[in-house]
């Protein structure tokens, strides 16, 4: 259990020279230093179960301290930076593995859920504020790699909802149909049929996109391609032949329209080729290879990661309040609970012909799929993968197909 402990001014000389470091604090004159600890106060230092002092957080909340006049806020701060570790810690779950939307959501509904809400929303809002201005600055430092979720993802507005959810296939293609660009609509593509970080996806490059008339994917519903991923680590991942055709569109219309504006502006001389993806070949022609960005602005210059989110944003204002809001990470959620619903679905069907053929009995219908998503998804640790069982339920077409079934094999025969 996270336990907090406010340190008196004259024993935090040590904890000081944890976050400026050892060489540093020699530096500073013994005025400096009592100031510094001055302004500290309020800070509740945090420990883990074994008492070990955490140095990341702590060092974060004396930075931050040292810029906060008022020592309420710091204590508020802590206490705020406590639940949010506790709830980690409660479930043997390091922060570092768990910056995905989805743990958002989990920790949304043990702290706001509508059946027994245990904190107000205010009181919720001002925990998210807290903690995520500490994975961003875990993000600037290189504690970590990425960040599944805004503030905006987590903070409450209106009357409350959960933060994340499935789309249904209909909320799919409301979205889809309010989207003004092939761009838009191959990137939610992408998204929903891969389950692709935002990250992964603004990183993609021509060679990533795997050819679907290649003798080896000739027929294939489904064709695998190496990505690399957060941490830089490399996995498979299954692109939807239905998803590749609409990528294909967007490359052979908006896309090279792009490309040839890209290349008017170098004769222009507005920009030089050499700041360009574009090579001159022998011919004087510029040209682009594989390792070429996917995705392109209007003017050709590579999609930044941020216009994603802002892309998004816009088409969901076009769905209006009553319409689907959507993010690149609502369809990761979506393709997590729409796969791991069906793999298990498949698992059970297979269970049920290997008990009629007399086969031992496996009991692998849950993980089986829950591991095969992992992978698909990246996750470092498959408690973050296990959170998506919580959702499958919600899903209500996956819901509609399980009473279907049920009907068809029980009710019908």
């Amino acid at each position: 259990m996270i336990s907090g402990v406010s340190i008196p001014a004259g024993a935090m000389t040590k904890l000081l020279s944890t976050v400026v470091g050892g060489a540093a604090t020699s530096r500073i004159t013994a005025g400096e230093r009592g100031h510094s600890l001055e302004m500290a106060d309020g800070v509740r230092f945090l420990f883990d179960r074994n008492g070990q002092y955490l140095d990341d957080v702590n060092g974060w909340q004396l930075r931050m301290g040292l810029r906060t006049s008022s020592p309420a806020t710091r204590a508020t701060r802590s206490s705020a930076i406590k639940r949010v570790l506790g709830w980690y810690d409660e479930r043997d779950l390091r922060w570092q593995d768990c910056l995905e939307l989805a743990h958002m959501n989990r920790l949304w509904l043990s702290f706001r859920s509508a059946e027994s809400p245990r904190v107000s929303k205010a009181t919720w809002n001002q925990w998210m504020d807290h903690w995520y201005a500490f994975v961003l600055y875990a993000k600037h430092t290189g504690l970590v790699d990425d960040i599944g979720f805004t503030r905006s993802d987590v903070i409450e507005r209106g009357r409350s909802a959960r933060p994340v959810k499935a789309l249904s296939a209909t909320e799919f293609k409301t979205f889809i149909q309010a989207a003004d660009s092939s761009r838009m609509r191959a990137g939610c593509a992408a998204c929903l049929g891969t389950g692709v970080r935002v990250s992964e996806l603004a990183a993609l490059r021509l060679a990533d996109i795997p050819d679907p008339r290649g003798a080896a994917n000739l027929g294939r519903a489904y064709l695998p391609a190496s990505i690399e991923g957060k941490g830089r680590k490399i996995r498979t991942i299954y692109w939807p032949s239905t998803a590749i055709k609409w990528i294909q569109w967007y490359i052979n219309g908006e896309r090279r329209m792009a490309v040839e504006t890209l290349r008017q502006r170098i004769a222009r001389q507005e920009i030089s080729v050499s700041q360009t993806f574009l090579t001159v070949a022998s011919g004087g022609q510029l040209i682009e290879n594989s390792s070429s960005p996917l995705w392109l602005a209007e003017n050709g210059d590579p999609l930044s990661y941020k216009r994603w989110g802002k892309d998004f944003a816009k088409v969901s204002d076009r769905c209006g309040e009553e319409g689907p809001q959507c993010s690149p990470h609502n369809l990761r959620h979506s393709y997590a609970i729409i796969t791991l619903s069906l793999l298990i679905n498949a698992m059970l069907k297979k269970e049920m012909v290997d008990r009629h053929l007399g086969r031992p009995e496996g009991r692998v219908y849950f993980m089986e799929p829950i591991r095969e998503v992992k992978e698909r998804l990246g996750h470092a640790s498959i408690e973050t993968t296990m959170i998506y069982l919580d959702h499958i339920a919600e899903h209500r077409a996956l819901l509609a197909m399980a009473v279907s079934e049920m009907q068809a094999t029980y009710f019908d025969a």
